[in-house]
């Protein structure tokens, strides 16, 4: 759910009562508050600790609190709703699915969850029962509501009126989604009415020109089509995805061959965005591109990459690190990202941390001398002159001038030995 294209992240207010756990003592995991007394705890104290380990990416773990949560009060549909979403993240959708299915159970108004439960539908294809998912939700009566929905769209350091939205205010998502199910189930009479209902619930959000076009391309009408794009760029005029369908219809496009839609999996508009935002040293932009790119389906290790150096850029080391630990995983030979990473250890004074990057990095490729160089200044700060020294020398020795300054500052030695 973190990475839906149309609704992501919850933000939400926790709460506070459990059961005796059967793997309490296996996982690291477990919080030294539970595993006190685990047969004391409640059902929303399992729920916040899951919460906690969820953020942190750990989903087995987060769903094995949840387990318990709902052991402990079988009636509480929050923990179901998040157990849905961290399943989802864990790629078990079919469990996922189950959950909503309960929240719906328990609490048929349910709006956040049937909508999770639409959503998902329409990402692994089940267009029948989205259509249906999303026609009950219009049905169902507003309420205030704490969920907040991103839809994670830039174009360059343009932010799409309408990019946040809440069940309670936005018929025009519902209309939207519930149109492309129609589309992908090839009926295009019923798409069409829900593009034009969500144009008309609001009309400054280019995504639902860009899908009506492209129905309307379906049905033959290249005129509306073009219309529709037209539209699109009125409102946004750097809008990749209507630039690029306009180039199919006019036969100048080189690479592709047929129109998308926002929720076709398409980067490279991003991606090339991105890069020349980097290349200006526009960082803020570059980042929201590449996010753009990432969530369209992008997994190339480049753009973890440069997301992470422009993250870098900005102050965010935390956040720089997760790129860079991405990018090893996507490219476990990728010497750059073993030096950027450990640089930002470095700046973080985690020296230890930064020796084991640096380590890596000149185990691959004995010529780096920026490798040599990192590791001797690590070297230095865990006050191991002998080894910062020899490795110092050694960057020096591979060309890197830079390391014989520091030599004669650190040690008030000559150049060479």
């Amino acid at each position: 759910m973190k990475n839906n294209l149309a609704s992501l992240w919850v933000l939400v207010l926790l709460l506070s009562s459990p059961k005796l756990s059967l793997w309490a003592q296996e996982t690291p995991y477990f919080p030294q508050k539970l595993a006190e007394n685990p047969s004391n705890r409640s059902a929303e104290e399992w729920c916040n600790f899951a919460m906690e380990l969820y953020a942190q990416d750990l989903f087995a773990e987060a769903i094995r609190y949840f387990d318990e949560a709902v052991r402990v009060k079988p009636d509480y549909k929050m923990a179901y709703y998040y157990r849905a979403s961290c399943k989802e993240d864990f790629k078990d959708e079919k469990s996922a699915l189950i959950d909503y299915q309960i929240c719906m159970h328990l609490d048929p108004k349910f709006m956040e969850a049937l909508f999770s439960k639409a959503l998902l539908n329409y990402k692994i294809g089940n267009y029948e029962d989205a259509v249906q998912d999303f026609t009950r939700l219009l049905s169902l009566p507003r309420k205030e509501t704490q969920t907040v929905y991103y839809q994670n769209v830039s174009y360059g350091s343009e932010r799409i009126t309408g990019g946040i939205f809440t069940l309670q205010s936005k018929n025009s998502e519902i209309y939207n989604h519930r149109g492309l199910a129609y589309l992908k189930a090839e009926k295009l009479e019923a798409a069409l009415i829900d593009f034009d209902s969500a144009i008309y619930a609001n009309q400054y959000n280019p995504h639902y020109y860009i899908n009506r076009g492209l129905t309307k391309m379906k049905k033959q009408d290249k005129a509306g089509a073009v219309s529709d794009y037209q539209q699109a760029l009125k409102i946004s005029p750097d809008h990749p995805l209507a630039l690029y369908n306009l180039k199919i219809i006019e036969g100048k496009a080189q690479s592709y061959t047929h129109l998308i839609s926002f929720e076709d999996k398409f980067p490279p508009f991003y991606i090339k965005q991105g890069n020349e935002k980097l290349e200006e040293n526009q960082y803020t932009e570059a980042i929201a591109d590449y996010d753009t790119a990432i969530i369209l389906g992008n997994e190339e290790h480049s753009t973890f990459f440069n997301r992470g150096f422009a993250k870098e850029k900005k102050g965010d080391l935390n956040g720089a690190i997760k790129d860079y630990t991405k990018t090893i995983t996507l490219k476990t030979n990728f010497i750059k990202a073993y030096n950027a990473r450990g640089n930002v250890y470095l700046k973080l004074k985690q020296y230890a941390q930064a020796l084991l990057d640096y380590d890596a990095a000149v185990l691959m490729d004995m010529g780096n001398a920026n490798a040599f160089y990192n590791r001797g200044l690590a070297y230095y700060y865990l006050k191991n002159n002998v080894r910062a020294f020899f490795d110092l020398k050694k960057a020096r020795d591979l060309g890197l001038k830079e390391a014989d300054k520091v030599i004669k500052n650190i040690y008030k030695s000559p150049s060479k030995k």
